[in-house]
């Protein structure tokens, strides 16, 4: 009911299709020696999501947050992005054409 007291209906349609967990392909997870300059991450494409989301994190923030296309599968960090010798987060997180998202983390630490 509306705070005037007149009935209100809704509907929302709830999908657990999720997509399939990204693969990512570089940095390999526990790598110790990943150059914070020229870096390019990389990720297996997935044709049938809507988008990727990607989350770099070094410490308690996230240091950068990108949302690249469905035919996206890497992404150069600008230099000076990553501090050096600091262990680092990669979430590759693929987002399906019905909003629903998939997360996998890399952990690495930069050179």
């Amino acid at each position: 009911r509306t705070a005037s007291g007149r009935p209100a209906h809704g509907s929302a349609v709830l999908s657990h299709l999720l997509p399939a967990v990204p693969t990512v392909l570089y940095p390999p997870g526990g790598e110790t020696t990943v150059p914070r300059t020229n870096l390019t991450l990389s990720w297996v494409p997935d044709p049938n999501v809507a988008g990727y989301e990607v989350v770099l994190e070094q410490g308690e923030s996230d240091d950068m947050i990108v949302r690249l296309p469905a035919n996206q599968s890497s992404l150069d960090v600008p230099d000076g992005v990553l501090a050096p010798g600091v262990t680092t987060y990669l979430e590759v997180i693929a987002v399906g054409r019905n909003g629903n998202r998939t997360v996998v983390e890399v952990e690495f630490t930069t050179s």
